[in-house]
């Protein structure tokens, strides 16, 4: 059956007004009023009496058959449902984040928990870090007050002249050469500031001292045979400090088989001394070396010194 697109246009006509019989009547004081329906393709207005939801046709251009645009009413509808799909889908997105989060509370103590022990480890440390520091920075406010006492004072106080003997003092024995001789090494060389007679006062004393532990410890032998090597040199020695020291060690009968007494001040009482020294000194060995060069020894103290050897 062919219909012309004039009796499609009727057909459609007639269905809108046999929906519009089937509609129920508006309640009173509403005012059924025409409102007008923009038609974006040929930009001619349609009005359409009634209600909101009422659909008006129009005529397509070309009369090929016509659309039905919908009403106000039905667009606040499409809305209204979009904003309902949304509401749920954000409940939905709200349940499931409220899941999560009630998942990660149950294991928050958890974490709690291992929170509080990093937390204890790190106070712990820091408080033994900062006793720590608290103690070296006692330590180091007496070292600086020592400091400060010495730097007030002459260089070579009593705990530097002890502290330079200790480590210059050397006392070791070889049981496996020279028939198990204890060595003995004196090492005092090159000092600056030079030694003040204070100075070698207290450091004759601390080597008696020690000198005497060696004897009473290993008995007189063991110093009278031992290999020594005393070695002052380039230390700003005068004669007084000479005697001084030798006295010390004839006094323990220590056998110095070496003597280093170069690039002093020693002059003819030096060298009086240094004679004197060889010939109280009989019981221990005889000394093997003597340096005593680049010092103030004159011909008569020279020749002194060669009729006691």
């Amino acid at each position: 059956v062919c219909r012309t697109p004039s009796s499609l246009s009727s057909i459609l006509q007639s269905v809108c007004r046999k929906l519009e019989r089937r509609r129920p009547p508006p309640p009173a004081g509403n005012s059924q009023e025409k409102r007008p329906v923009h038609s974006a393709e040929d930009g001619q207005q349609t009005y359409s009496p009634g209600g909101d939801r009422e659909a008006s046709t129009e005529q397509q251009p070309g009369g090929t058959g016509s659309k039905v645009s919908p009403g106000p009413q039905a667009e606040c509808d499409r809305k209204s449902a979009e904003a309902k799909t949304s509401a749920v889908a954000r409940n939905g997105d709200e349940s499931d984040s409220g899941g999560s989060s009630a998942r990660g509370s149950t294991s928050s103590p958890r974490r709690e928990g291992r929170r509080r022990q990093r937390r204890a480890r790190r106070n712990s440390a820091s408080a033994s870090a900062s006793g720590g520091a608290a103690a070296g920075l006692g330590e180091s406010s007496e070292d600086e007050g020592a400091v400060g006492d010495e730097a007030s004072g002459p260089y070579w106080t009593s705990r530097r002249v002890k502290r330079a003997a200790a480590s210059g003092f050397t006392w070791t024995r070889h049981s496996q050469s020279d028939e198990g001789r204890w060595h003995l090494k004196v090492t005092m060389s090159n000092l600056e500031p030079a030694f003040t007679d204070t100075a070698m006062e207290e450091y004759c004393a601390w080597l008696h001292s020690r000198l005497l532990g060696c004897r009473e410890e290993h008995g007189p032998s063991a110093l009278q045979n031992c290999c020594g090597e005393i070695d002052f040199s380039n230390s700003g020695l005068g004669n007084e400090q000479v005697r001084r020291l030798l006295t010390t060690l004839s006094q323990n009968e220590v056998h110095v088989a070496v003597l280093k007494l170069y690039k002093n001040s020693i002059s003819q009482d030096g060298a009086l001394a240094i004679a004197d020294f060889l010939k109280s000194n009989a019981k221990a060995g005889p000394v093997y070396e003597m340096h005593l060069s680049h010092n103030e020894i004159d011909d008569d103290a020279a020749q002194e010194l060669m009729l006691t050897l």
